[in-house]
């Protein structure tokens, strides 16, 4: 048996069910908890200067954490939603005939999908099962068998912000029975992206005892991708990674295997 396969023994679950097929796994359930909280906010106040003059504004608040477990009861996964608005609004009247009103608005939204929180087993943060430096354990993938998310980390991960700045000026001008609307509107929206896909590396094994002695027959390298706030794909970028194989007789040394 591999050293650095057994260490990886903490991060598998004792089986709670049925042995199945040649007792190489077994069957594992557990109860996890979903958490989920919103916060929300809403509020509006309004004033007038005079009979000609007058301002509004709101302000809208909504955050929305969700939390459970991975799916071996080692990492405590996070999803986030969150947006908030301003708006305010100017309108005044110079003459009984035209109007005019000016408003400003900001929205912001940001959701943060699948990000790791914490440990729940304490192996999920050790970082000497990592393949990379910096990192915690990889995701090991045994055919027949259900994914070992790896640890703190591991999962892919997916983060999105988004700003959109809005400018209107509009006038009314009354003339008899007819009315005249002009102005203009200005938006203008960022977005930014940033998808972490298999951080820290993935391992796959065509059976348990392939896992046992250490030799994959594939793996996965770590991969960034960045969009910045004007969204060119010309910016999208990798982050270097060494590569991960090694014959299938060697110790595999931390930081270049499991």
């Amino acid at each position: 048996m591999d050293l650095k396969a057994k260490a990886y023994f903490p991060l598998f679950p004792i089986p709670s069910g049925a042995i199945l097929g040649n007792g190489d796994t077994a069957l594992f359930t557990f109860a996890g908890q979903q958490v989920v909280n919103e916060n929300f906010v809403t509020s509006r106040i309004d004033h007038k200067f005079s009979q000609s003059d007058s301002l509004y504004g709101t302000y809208l608040f909504d955050r929305t954490p969700y939390s459970a477990p991975d799916g071996m009861n080692n990492v405590k996964l996070g999803s986030l939603s969150s947006r908030q608005f301003v708006a305010a609004e100017e309108t005044h009247s110079f003459t009984p005939t035209f109007v005019n009103a000016v408003r400003f608005g900001f929205n912001h939204e940001a959701v943060n999908n699948n990000q790791s929180l914490g440990a729940i087993n304490p192996v999920a943060s050790d970082g000497a099962l990592a393949s990379f430096a910096g990192r915690n354990a990889a995701q090991v993938q045994i055919s027949g068998a259900s994914l070992l998310p790896g640890g703190v980390g591991g999962l892919p991960t997916y983060l999105y912000h988004w700003n959109s700045f809005q400018v209107y000026d509009d006038a009314f001008l009354n003339r008899g029975k007819h009315t005249i609307k002009f102005g203009v509107a200005v938006e203008r929206m960022l977005m930014q992206a940033t998808a972490l896909t298999d951080p820290s590396g993935i391992w796959q094994f065509a059976d348990v005892g392939s896992f046992l002695t250490n030799s994959p027959r594939d793996s996965r390298e770590e991969l960034s991708a960045h969009f910045p706030p004007r969204c060119s794909p010309d910016h999208l970028w990798r982050l270097p990674a060494g590569r991960l194989a090694l014959a299938p007789e060697s110790h595999i040394e931390s930081g270049a295997a499991l």
